[in-house]
């Protein structure tokens, strides 16, 4: 199962992708319609940098859809003496594999 503590202190959402220098993306944080942290990552050089740089700057949502569905799980978890969490970690195992072999 991903360890999202390690996510703890994160700056806060919502991060917004926006485009410099030609076919570069910065993603940079908001706080109150105000840009708090600037360039808190760039994309650049590939084809598919539009997309990435959404996907960054979608961490926070996503890292919160995670919370979310997990608390969901637990929750059907209890009501009826199931185990689905254990099927949920197995199954994020084999993702997270499969990414780290992407990576590397």
């Amino acid at each position: 199962m991903i360890d999202l503590t390690k996510f703890e202190g994160h700056t806060p959402g919502p991060w917004k992708a926006e485009m410099c220098l030609g076919r570069s993306y910065a993603i940079d944080a908001y706080s109150k319609g105000e840009i708090i942290f600037k360039e808190l990552a760039c994309v650049s050089g590939a084809t598919e940098s539009v997309a990435n740089a959404r996907l960054i700057a979608a961490a926070p949502d996503l890292l919160a859809e995670v919370e979310r569905l997990r608390a969901t799980l637990q929750g059907i978890a209890n009501l009826k003496g199931m185990v689905p969490l254990l099927v949920l970690e197995k199954a994020q195992q084999l993702a997270a594999a499969e990414l780290e072999g992407e990576d590397g």
